[in-house]
This record gives C-alpha cells, structure tokens and sequence, in this order.
C-alpha cells in the first residue's frame, strides 16, 4: 500500500507560491474579454499588414527587372583610345623609362620578358558581348596591384 504524499508546501525545500487575489467573477471575465477583443484586433492589424506585403511583393514581381541602358559605359568602351595602359604606359615605354620602373616597379625588359612567358596562360578570348583585356594590361594591372604601398 502507498504512503499517502504529503502536500507540496509541506516538502522540503520548496517555497509557497503566492495565491493570486480573489477578484470578483464578473470582473476576472470582463478584463479577459477585454485582452481577448485586443489579440484579436492585433492579429487583424497583422493579418492586414501581411497582405498588403504579399499584393506589393507580387506587383514587384509582375513588374520584372528594368532594361539596363547599356551594357558598357560609353568612356569605358572607349579605353582602347583614352585608357591607362594604351595611352599612358605606352607613352612611359616611349618617353620616360624611369617613371614607367617607378610606376610598375619592374624594367621594359623585364615587364615584355614576363609577359612573353605567360601569355598563353593568361589571355582570354573575345566573345560576342565584349572584347577580352590584353594580356599586357593585365600583367600591368597586376603589377602595379602589387608595386603599391
């Protein structure tokens, strides 16, 4: 036969819990009305609110991605004729050897003996969309990466 269980509050250790105060009947049920009629009306508000979400997220969709105005900018498709590699290092290969190791850390000599050797592993094929870059501007854009502080 089991031995009766002694109440909670009586067990070691543990502590009473306070009793909530009595209210009146009447009153316990308005205010639950009350927060009742309030979650419900917050749930309307949210219910509303995601709606209206959805229809905008839906009219965005319908509306698809804007035409981009052009693929290359104009100057940019124009660096064959004003860009740095063509106009500048060109002229420094020319003109002023002492600016043109100063600007890529490394001799004339030096820079055609590197790109002789890795030509064929760097260049690109030109495609229908846009021209590749030379394999001399991107030697010379690597080197001045690298030559910078």
């Amino acid at each position: 036969m089991a031995l009766p269980t002694p109440p909670l509050q009586d067990m070691p250790g543990h502590m009473a819990l306070p009793t909530p105060p009595q209210q009146d009947t009447d009153e316990y049920y308005t205010d639950k009305l009350e927060m009742n009629s309030l979650l419900i009306n917050n749930l309307k508000i949210q219910l509303y609110l995601t709606h209206v979400l959805n229809i905008d997220q839906q009219q965005k969709k319908k509306r698809g991605r804007e035409a981009r105005r052009w693929f290359v900018r104009s100057w940019i498709a124009q660096r064959e004729q004003y860009g740095l590699y063509h106009k500048l290092l060109l002229h420094f290969q020319e003109h002023d050897l002492d600016f043109y190791r100063y600007y890529l850390r490394v001799d004339l000599a030096i820079f055609n003996e590197i790109l002789q050797r890795i030509t064929p592993r760097i260049s690109r094929q030109d495609t229908n969309w846009r021209k590749a870059r030379e394999p001399g501007l991107r030697l010379a854009i690597t080197l001045r990466f690298m030559a910078r502080p």
